[in-house]
């Protein structure tokens, strides 16, 4: 019954040691049970270690075994295994269960099962309590009478809750089933029984800690085993006295271990190995990184570098060109490297993409998580839909499995359907009887996928244990031969040599059964209804982390720290040595802070792992990481994210400089040796045409870039012409040509004046819009339009149903105003009944159907008192410009672009008000608007906002015969279809009534007149402002300045200066300019991009030299006027 300890530092033979006494054990023709025990995720591994290390003819000898597999083999002499094996994901479904019915019971945890991660977390604290023997009732006496003294009462919440849970999960599996923390505790009793056992030889390698199961474990193998042999990772200096090294904090956790397995009356026997296989300068970094003493040394060398890149990014592709240097230059395999990194989640993204594009083979060791899966999706949407009741999204993401009975194109056709006409619950099982083309072909795919669902939905609602509902998912799986499906899928990924996809979901499916069966096993008779039962599901889905065996063996692999230093490589490159993510620096885990962590110490649970042990567990593992390079070692660091956000460098990165003082680090910025940018084919490229944009700025390349020029336009002339296109696009638009304008304008040619302005805002955004045309996908659902539509066309009823009717506006009260309004609005409604289907959706729309009558009695109750508070009436609603189908319109507006081609603007005006004054009609023009707007003289006369002033300057020219007498400028006025809030807690004179009433004051410009000023608020001489339009007098009678008033000539002068710039624009629409020419004013950062449909399709990039913003000024009133009066004499107006 020997027990040995093999004691060395990294890189020391340990492993080999035990080869050689296994090839001894061998050869000598041992009858003994040859028995290396490795963890669970190096079996694979030490598997192709055997074959390379032990020899041929006695291979069969020797089992590579995990202690679970070892346990299994026990248990088959043995027996002992009663009752059903519970797996993590049942347990982690059970926890869901338990927590669901006792969570009346619980302090703090009454709702933290539905955190994401928190059942993880749990069952992590419960198989921790296991390993390391805290029994419920130990936990119950230390709950009773020493946490409580130190007055923690949320420690004490805390606790009590997780003995409930304890308790509970006990109760629950008792007699029933065992989870891994019992198989242990049942094969520690199992081995004194083990014939099998007392016929091995056991050797241990690999591990550097042991919780108390394993401990216990081992030692019952080492009393009844012919011998046990267990490898440590630790200086045999520090043995007797940790601290008598420098570098001791890199070995606290296994001298922990070490001591633990000593500990009993045990005799034992140490091999020390000290002669390290490291290349010198590695050796240096294995004994002094972690040192304690602050070592230095002169050594200058190139198989230790530290580099510093832009971001991730830059930084993979540094590696990138290193590790091809290293296969091309050094003879090194792609196998003898490994690439560790501190922050997968970013660089696995970036390895992905650069290694694929310098043609690097890799393997990415990372666990891949389910919940993407189809499978997975499949089972989690189908529960969707009987439970939502075949809501929209989740009816699409089931039949976009790829396991419904529609194929790809039928699923995309169906769901465009569907979103134009709302299809979703109880309509799927009705015929589809709109009008429409195609209408046939829609109903035929209704009833291929409703087949068979209606029954299904029945018998779903009475589904309430959970054996039932996970016999309804099997047969669900079974109708829609989603196991034949998968496995027709994986051989379509292997043959395409997609080993890893292939991988994956050939497992997807044996985890979900197995998750399936662990709910029967758990659970089978529970009560449960099937939306708890989709919960439960789910949280086992989350706890799935599939593993990848590489597909071949000579790749670089990738992965996390702790994955990459359980190996040796010849080279390693460490990314994202970075604070934070290359040393996590965290002082807490999981449920129990670490405070709490040492208080349960003191009070008697020393096996509870605290923030010590996990610093001092994660410095021995960054001490097996750097230690894994055999040769070569690379450290790099980003200095920011791809975002910008600066990044501050491990403090490793320090170390380094530290202990080679003659280190130079390198930067993205100083790289200086052309050739180490020369690599693959694909991986050269983008460098390539960064040299050749230099190039063409400066004139100046080296010999080397053009030798690589070269060669591209000799071997890759697909290349060369794709980086040709791309070095000469300048992302301009060319205009329309003559023959192709002809084809789109038809003579003569007519346009409203919102095209001019979308024109100005950008030339290339107007040519899309209203040349292109392309549609979006048509969706049933309250658009903002939508609503402003409905807002503009009952306000121009209710307007229109006041002229018609001959109403006296001045006895109108807000009663009579608030009925019509209501009329007016429902009629519009019932009218637009399929347009407008969408408002009675769902219950929001619903509420915005009552906000819209709501915002239309506002509207209505404002125009009558706005109206009774001066001489303008309305005249005409809707009055069309260039349109002659009724028999009310203005003659549309010429605008003579040269001798032989003229443009007309049409367009409509919401409302016309007139005032008769000395045989003039003095004119309005009023605009409806549901959100806020004004006129800005600036945005007017460069383009931007013509249309109410080029609407005034048609009435002015072609609409004399509309009136009494010749037609007079009166204002030109926005009007807000709106219900603004106002502050009631501000004590103020005026009334909520009329703060809103002042809010919705009409935005414009009106005559500079006193007769026309109070032509629109008689009661302006009183209060000084007015609330109806924007004018304030002074004392003197006088207009303010801050009023928005204009003479007679100036008016003119205006509208003369937007019928120049509207024929400006037409003339360029005209020639075919097209340009990619947004606009920027100079004084903010609106720009017509942010809102713009068509930024994918025109790719302005405002940051290159070769796209730039037309900028614009901020013009004031004054200098606008003065501009403009300069200019000469109107046209007659």
């Amino acid at each position: 019954m020997g027990f040995k300890i093999v004691a060395g530092r990294a890189k020391t033979g340990k492993s080999t040691y035990i080869y050689d006494e296994i090839n001894k054990e061998i050869s000598n023709g041992s009858k003994n049970n040859l028995l290396l025990v490795v963890p669970e995720q190096m079996t694979y591994q030490s598997e192709y270690e055997v074959i390379d290390r032990i020899s041929s003819s006695g291979i069969m000898s020797l089992e590579v075994l995990s202690f679970k597999r070892l346990g299994y083999k026990v248990f088959e002499e043995v027996g002992g295994l009663k009752v059903q094996e519970i797996n993590r994901y049942g347990k982690i479904m059970l926890l869901k269960k338990i927590f669901e019915e006792n969570k009346d019971k619980l302090k703090l945890f009454k709702k933290a099962s539905r955190q994401e991660g928190f059942l993880r977390e749990f069952d992590s604290l419960i198989s921790e309590l296991k390993q390391n023997m805290v029994s419920e009732e130990f936990l119950e006496q230390i709950l009773k009478h020493k946490v409580t003294e130190n007055d923690n009462h949320l420690l004490n919440s805390k606790l009590e809750d997780i003995l409930t849970i304890y308790s509970e999960i006990n109760k629950h599996t008792k007699d029933r089933f065992f989870d891994e923390e019992d198989k242990i505790n049942l094969f520690i009793s199992a081995v004194a029984k083990s014939k099998f056992v007392r016929n091995s030889k056991i050797w241990i390698d690999g591990f550097e800690s042991f919780n108390g199961q394993r401990l216990k474990l081992i030692k019952e193998l080492v009393k009844y085993a012919v011998s046990v042999t267990v490898t440590l990772n630790i200086d045999p200096a520090c043995i007797n006295s940790l601290q008598s090294i420098d570098d001791w904090e890199a070995f606290k956790t296994v001298h922990e271990t070490f001591k633990s397995l000593t500990d009993e009356d045990v005799s034992f026997e140490i091999e020390a190995l000290n002669e390290h296989a490291f290349a010198e300068e590695i050796k240096i970094v294995e004994k002094s990184m972690f040192s304690l003493k602050d070592e230095k040394f002169s050594i200058l060398t190139d198989k230790v570098q530290l580099r510093s890149s832009l971001n991730p990014y830059t930084e993979t592709e540094k590696t990138a060109l290193e590790i091809i240097c290293l296969v091309r230059d050094q003879g090194y395999r792609w196998k003898d490297i490994g690439v560790a990194v501190g922050d997968m989640d970013t660089y696995s993204i970036n390895v992905k993409k650069v290694f694929t594009q310098f043609e690097i083979p890799f393997f990415l060791d990372m666990k891949r998580d389910i919940m993407g899966n189809p499978l997975t999706k499949f089972i989690l949407s189908l529960f969707d839909m009987f439970i939502y009741n075949f809501k929209h999204d989740s009816v699409f993401e089931f039949l976009k499995t790829g396991f419904s009975v529609l194929n790809y194109d039928e699923v995309s056709k169906l769901e465009n359907f569907a979103l134009q006409y709302g299809i979703e619950g109880e309509k799927w099982f009705r015929a589809f009887r709109f009008k429409c083309d195609g209408i046939e072909y829609f109903n035929s795919l209704r009833e291929k996928f409703t087949s068979g669902m209606k029954e299904a939905k029945t018998q779903f609602k009475k589904l309430d244990n959970a054996m039932d509902i996970t016999l309804f998912l099997f047969d669900f799986l079974d109708k829609f031969n989603v196991q034949e499906k998968i496995e027709r899928q994986v051989n379509v990924f292997k043959k395409s040599n997609l080993y890893e996809l292939s991988s994956e979901n050939a497992q997807v499916w044996n985890y979900v059964v197995e998750i399936l069966e662990q709910i029967i096993l758990t659970g089978g008779n529970m009560e449960i209804n099937p939306s708890d039962y989709r919960k439960m599901i789910e949280a086992g889905f989350r706890e799935v982390k599939i593993s990848i065996i590489p597909p071949t063996l000579d790749k670089v692999t990738v992965g996390e720290t702790d994955k990459i230093s359980v190996k040796s490589y010849k080279a390693l490159f460490i990314l994202g040595a970075n604070e934070g993510k290359l040393d996590s620096r965290s002082s807490e885990s999981g449920l129990l802070l670490n405070d709490e962590r040492e208080i349960l110490a003191a009070s008697g649970m020393k096996a509870i792992n605290n923030a010590d042990y996990y610093m001092y567990r994660e410095k021995h593992m960054l001490y097996k990481l750097f230690s894994s390079a055999g040769e070569r070692l690379y450290l790099s660091y980003a200095m920011g994210t791809s975002e910008g956000k600066s990044l501050q460098p491990s403090m490793y990165t320090e170390r380094l400089k530290s202990l080679f003082t003659g280190i130079k680090e390198k930067s993205d910025l100083s790289d200086t040796w052309e050739l180490d940018n020369v690599s693959s084919v694909g991986g050269t490229v983008d460098t390539l045409v960064s040299k050749l944009r230099d190039f063409s700025e400066s004139g100046e390349i080296t010999d080397v870039w053009k030798n690589v020029y070269a060669w591209y336009e000799e071997n890759d002339e697909n290349t060369i012409n794709i980086i040709k296109l791309g070095l000469l696009y300048e992302n301009r638009a060319e205009n329309i040509n003559k023959e192709n304008l002809e084809k789109i304008y038809q003579m003569p040619v007519t346009m409203s004046v919102s095209r001019l302005e979308s024109f100005a805002a950008c030339p290339f955004k107007f040519f899309m819009e209203n040349i292109i045309k392309p549609q979006p996908r048509i969706v049933q659902k309250v658009e903002f339009y939508d609503i402003g539509n409905i807002y503009h066309q009952a306000v121009e009823r209710f307007t229109n149903e006041i002229i018609s009717s001959n109403i006296d506006i001045d006895t109108m009260d807000e009663e009579m105003a608030r009925k019509i309004s209501c009329v007016c609005t429902e009629n519009i409604l019932a009218e637009g009944e399929m347009d407008y289907i969408a408002l009675d959706a769902n219950e929001r729309n619903k509420y915005m159907k009552e906000k819209i009558k709501r915002l239309v009695n506002r509207a209505a109750d404002t125009i009558i008192k706005q109206l009774q508070r001066g001489s303008f009436r309305p005249k005409f609603t809707e009055l069309s410009i260039g349109d002659k189908d009724g028999n009310i319109f203005v003659e549309p507006v010429e605008i003579k672009i040269d001798n032989d081609l003229s443009i007309y603007f049409q367009g409509r005006i919401d409302r016309v008000d007139t005032f008769e004054k000395e045989q003039k009609t003095y004119v309005n023009i009023i605009d409806y608007k549901s959100s806020y707007k004004d006129i800005d003289l600036s945005d007017a006369v460069q383009g931007l906002q013509l249309q109410l002033l080029v609407y005034m300057s048609a009435i002015m020219k072609n609409g004399e015969k509309l009136f009494a007498s010749k037609p007079e400028i009166g204002g030109a006025y926005y009007f807000l279809i709106d219900d603004p809030l106002v502050d009631g807690d501000v004590v103020l004179e005026s009334t909520p009534q009329d703060l809103i009433f002042n809010k919705l004051s009409l935005k414009g410009y009106v005559l500079e007149d006193s007769e026309i000023i109070t032509g629109m608020d008689n009661e302006i001489g009183d209060k000084k402002a007015s609330d109806i339009i924007p004018v304030t007098f002074n004392k003197d009678g006088s207009t303010s300045k801050s009023s928005k008033t204009l003479t007679d000539k100036e008016f003119k002068a205006l509208l003369s200066k937007t019928d120049s710039v509207a024929k400006d624009i037409a003339g360029k629409i005209l020639a075919g300019n097209i340009g990619i020419n947004p606009y920027r004013k100079e004084s903010g950062d609106k720009v017509p991009c942010s809102f713009c449909d068509f930024r994918g399709v025109c790719q302005f990039d405002p940051s290159s030299d070769k796209n730039s913003y037309r900028k614009i000024k901020k013009l004031k009133k004054d200098e606008i006027m003065l501009e403009i009066m300069k200019e000469g004499e109107p046209d007659e107006i």
